[in-house]
């Protein structure tokens, strides 16, 4: 069994090895979970008392990743790696932290993404204020890595935080 430390170290040189933008290799959270993919964030709200936020909720039933910036999280991102080189067809997302309906309501969701990826620019997605599973389709291919950017959110009704509670790609 691997050590966090020696998983967090070896997604980092994997990273290097498939060209991310220079970017990905400063600060960056990561978790792969055993699956086909790695996924990494541009920051973390700090751990509560209570509940952790980092990527590793993207796994993980009712917790959430929410973003650490100062401000809404406009322009921080979600990169998601694919080493095993399968065949990416769609992204499957829950917008917001669905804890509670109260929780929901509370933090910030992600209104509109960026996506880019090794072959360029690939859309600019809008997604649903809804907590339910919302599926957008990708150019299929195999690509090494896909980044999502914010460019803007839903405003929760307390604080600044932004968060997502499932990023599930669709690999082939």
């Amino acid at each position: 069994m691997f050590s966090r430390t020696a998983i967090i170290i070896s997604t980092l040189t994997l990273f290097t090895a498939l060209s991310l933008p220079a970017q990905a290799d400063k600060g960056v959270k990561c978790d792969a979970n055993g699956r086909d993919y790695i996924i990494c964030t541009s920051s973390v709200l700090k751990t509560s008392r209570l509940y952790s936020y980092g990527a590793e909720n993207f796994f993980t039933p009712d917790a959430a990743w929410c973003e650490g910036a100062s401000d809404r999280g406009i322009g921080q991102t979600i990169r998601l790696a694919f080493p095993s080189r399968k065949t990416l067809t769609a992204i499957e997302i829950e917008n917001g932290y669905n804890r509670t309906p109260q929780t929901w309501k509370n933090n910030g969701r992600v209104k509109q993404v960026s996506i880019s990826s090794n072959f360029g620019f690939v859309a600019t997605k809008t997604l649903r204020d809804s907590p339910n599973a919302q599926t957008f389709q990708v150019p299929p291919r195999k690509y090494k890595w896909l980044l999502l950017t914010i460019t803007s959110v839903y405003p929760g009704a307390k604080g600044k935080d932004t968060c997502l509670g499932v990023v599930w790609p669709d690999l082939r």
